[in-house]
């Protein structure tokens, strides 16, 4: 899922793991709701591919997302 989420971003925003199935995205030059909404469904299409394992089995993630934006939400 990191690989996957590193590739989704652009050169110079940041995706990091904070523990387990944990994941943080800073993405710069979000200007306001809209912007915020558009780069979320871009994460979101990211869930949409399923994982292939060793076994041949087909996995599926679902995620809850949230979204601050920074100074209003501080």
């Amino acid at each position: 899922m990191a690989r996957r989420l590193e590739a989704s971003v652009r050169d110079g925003d940041t995706v990091g793991r904070l523990g387990g199935d944990e994941f943080v995205a800073l993405i710069s030059g979000i200007q306001g709701h809209e912007d915020a909404t558009a780069a979320i469904n871009q994460l979101r299409q990211v869930f949409d591919l399923p994982f292939v394992v060793s076994t041949g089995d087909h996995l599926r993630l679902t995620a809850s997302m949230g979204i601050s934006l920074y100074p209003s939400d501080g």
